[in-house]
């Protein structure tokens, strides 16, 4: 586990975790990241939750998360993401639990939740949503809770 809460974080160098391959917990909220460099999470190959809320993040790059197979837990929420590439959960594929609440999101295009297969609680709540494409939650078999509450819809 490693907690890096209220630091006043600004960013990371992408190679910051690069000896920490057993991490399985990563807590950087509340911090003040405005971007993260694309597979800046990349040698957590072990990381099974990472928590990134309450920073004033902007955009996700697509392959952010790419190499995260072992990851069951990902929290996205109280940012300032718009909106999110339909790739950038792709390789999530244990994938259990995804929080992208109180985020200025105002669009959910096709194919942004496709293969989660193990996707159970999808939270996308307090938001400027105001349009979801067709099919955007074709293919989640695992659903049982998708929270869309307080938003524009």
């Amino acid at each position: 586990l490693l907690a890096l809460l209220k630091n006043n974080l600004t960013g990371f160098n992408p190679n910051i975790f690069h000896t920490l391959v057993n991490l399985k917990s990563l807590f950087i909220d509340h911090n003040l990241i405005t971007h993260l460099e694309p597979r800046t999470f990349s040698h957590l190959t072990k990381l099974t939750t990472l928590s990134i809320t309450h920073n004033p993040i902007e955009s996700i790059s697509s392959n952010l998360f790419e190499d995260l197979q072992s990851l069951t837990d990902l929290a996205l929420g109280a940012t300032k993401i718009t909106s999110l590439d339909p790739i950038t959960f792709r390789n999530l594929k244990n994938l259990k639990n995804l929080f992208i609440y109180r985020n200025p999101i105002t669009n959910l295009r096709a194919g942004t939740f496709k293969d989660l297969p193990k996707l159970e609680t999808l939270s996308i709540e307090l938001t400027k949503i105001s349009s979801v494409e067709p099919l955007t939650f074709d293919n989640l078999p695992s659903l049982v809770l998708l929270k869309l509450s307080r938003g524009l819809l």
